[in-house]
C-alpha cells in the first residue's frame, strides 16, 4: 500500500471538517446579519441611552449621597467646635476679675474674638444645612427620575426580548443546524471561531496561491510555511487571526 493511499483517510478527514466549518459559517452568517440588525434597532439605540441615563442618574445619586455623609461630618465638628469655645469663654469669664482695668480690656477683647468666631461657625454651619436641604430636593427629583426611567427600560427590555424571541423563532430550523454541527466540530477551532466572531467576519478565509490572505491581503506564507499545504488545511493568519484554508 502506497503512502498516498496511507494518507488519504486523513486528508479526507481535513476536508470534511473544513466543508464542515464552512457550512457552519454559512448558516451562522445568517443569523449574525439579523443579530446585527437586531443590534442597531431602534428599540436597542434607545435602550442604550436610557441605560445611560440611568448609570449618569445614579453615579450623580452617589456623589450626593457622599456629600451628604461629608456635610453630616463637618455639622458634627462644627457642634464640637462650638461646645469647644463655649467652654474655653466660660473658663475664660470665670478666671477674669472684672473689677482689674487690664482685665476688663483683655476680657473686652476676648468676648469680640468669641463673637466673631461664633457668627463664623453660625454662618458655615447654615450654609451646610442649606446645602443640605438642596440635596435632599435634588436627591428626591432624581429618585423619580430614576424610577422613571428604570420602568421606561423595563418596557424596552420587554420589547426586545420579543424582538429576540421572533428572530429564534424565524430561524428556528438554522439554529438546530448550528447546534447540530457543533457537536461534530473541535471545541477548541469552535472557540476560536465564536473569538473572531465577536470582532470581525467572515471567520473562515481562503488562503490564496500567492500565499497571502483573502481577507486582509498580507503576505503570510513565511509565518505559515508548512503549515497550509494541501485541502482541507487551516490556520490562523498572524495578522487578522481569521482562520485560513487552503481550497
Amino acid at each position: 500500500m502506497s503512502v498516498e493511499k496511507n494518507n488519504q483517510p486523513m486528508q479526507d478527514a481535513k476536508l470534511s471538517s473544513l466543508d464542515t466549518l464552512l457550512q457552519y459559517q454559512t448558516i451562522d452568517m445568517i443569523i449574525f446579519k439579523e443579530e446585527r440588525a437586531y443590534l442597531a434597532s431602534e428599540q436597542m439605540k434607545q435602550h442604550k441611552v436610557c441605560d445611560s441615563n440611568f448609570q449618569r442618574a445614579t453615579d450623580h445619586l452617589l456623589k450626593l449621597n457622599a456629600e451628604t455623609v461629608e456635610s453630616c461630618r463637618s455639622i458634627l465638628d462644627a457642634e464640637t467646635q462650638l461646645e469647644k469655645l463655649v467652654s474655653q469663654n466660660k473658663q475664660f469669664l470665670d478666671n477674669t476679675n472684672p473689677i482689674n482695668l487690664v482685665q476688663a480690656n483683655v476680657t473686652e477683647m476676648a468676648l469680640a474674638e468669641y463673637s466673631d468666631k461664633l457668627h463664623a461657625l453660625e454662618k458655615n454651619t447654615n450654609k451646610l444645612f442649606s446645602r443640605l436641604s438642596e440635596i435632599t430636593q435634588e436627591a428626591s427629583q432624581l429618585m423619580s427620575h430614576l424610577q422613571k426611567l428604570n420602568a421606561e427600560k423595563a418596557k424596552l427590555r420587554e420589547s426586545l426580548t420579543l424582538q429576540k424571541r421572533e428572530i429564534e423563532k424565524k430561524f428556528q430550523s438554522e439554529f438546530l443546524e448550528l447546534a447540530k454541527i457543533r457537536e461534530t466540530l473541535d471545541p477548541k477551532l469552535l472557540e476560536t471561531y465564536s473569538a473572531i466572531r465577536r470582532v470581525k467576519i467572515p471567520i473562515v478565509v481562503q488562503y490564496c496561491n500567492d500565499g497571502s490572505c483573502s481577507a486582509c491581503g498580507i503576505d503570510v506564507k513565511a509565518e505559515l510555511y508548512g503549515k497550509l499545504k494541501a485541502k482541507g488545511d487551516f490556520a490562523e493568519c498572524p495578522n487578522c487571526h481569521r482562520i485560513l484554508y487552503v481550497q
